[in-house]
């Protein structure tokens, strides 16, 4: 029984491992859009206790909501996802009907992005 547990852990372990190491360029990605996002603000803010009530967009003039954070992480990840799908049909060149959609997948996220982020800000400045 322990035994049985103990490689099932180890399984798990050397998988996750595995695809961390497959995907080490992503993480110092990953760790810029978290903290462009806003979410050192946010937690800062936290431990401050300021971030009471703040489950809006807005929650106070000047303050970024947990939602609006949200909101701006996947924004930026759509972004980033639009940038390397356009990349991705630009390098298969050799098959046209594939890279054409590539670069129209990649643009109708950036563009999706783009008029997210034109909404945040939009009800930022109206707040």
């Amino acid at each position: 029984m322990k035994s049985i547990k103990r490689s099932s852990i180890r399984k798990i372990i050397n998988t996750i491992t595995d695809y961390l190491m497959r995907n080490i360029a992503l993480i110092p990605v990953v760790i810029i859009v978290i903290a462009a996002s806003g979410w050192t603000y946010i937690t800062l803010e936290a431990l401050r206790g300021e971030l009471r009530g703040t489950l809006g967009i807005v929650g106070r003039r000047g303050l970024q909501s947990v939602t609006e954070g949200l909101m701006v992480t996947f924004s930026y990840t759509l972004s980033f996802i639009g940038l390397v799908a356009m990349y991705r049909g630009v390098s298969l060149s050799y098959n046209p009907r594939v890279a054409i959609t590539y670069i129209l997948l990649g643009v109708l996220l950036l563009v999706i992005s783009f008029l997210l982020f034109y909404v945040l800000i939009l009800i930022k400045i109206t707040g």
